[in-house]
């Protein structure tokens, strides 16, 4: 039986909320070029994640920074930076940009790419 105890730190912990979230989002294995210094070439694009895996995953990423906001008492600045591979190899990665877009007052986003499949049509 405790008598008396002392109260755990935790007990008056005020939750920890970032002053942005930062998420580097690897979408794709696959890349256009083979070069020399990249690691890229180690892995497979078998394994690739569906696009409906990659909206269930920024729903989760949407749902995760309103809960960090709501903590922190005022919106939380986000930013998504798409990676992989090159994610313009994948062929749904222009409705993923619609949809990034379509969210841009809730976070930026950036691309790191080699640029090869861009043109300007885009």
């Amino acid at each position: 039986m405790v008598i008396h105890s002392t109260p755990s730190p935790q007990d008056n912990r005020k939750y920890y909320a970032p002053p942005s979230l930062l998420f580097q989002w690897h979408i794709t294995e696959r890349c256009n070029l083979r070069c020399a210094h990249c690691y890229q070439d180690n892995y497979s694009a078998r394994h690739e994640l569906s696009f409906a895996d990659l909206c269930n995953i920024l729903e989760q990423f949407k749902e995760l920074l309103a809960v960090l906001s709501q903590r922190r008492g005022e919106p939380l600045s986000a930013q998504i930076t798409v990676t992989g591979g090159e994610p313009f190899a994948r062929q749904d990665f222009l409705d993923l940009l619609e949809i990034f877009a379509a969210h841009r007052k809730q976070f930026g986003f950036a691309i790191l790419t080699n640029g090869i499949f861009i043109d300007a049509a885009m």
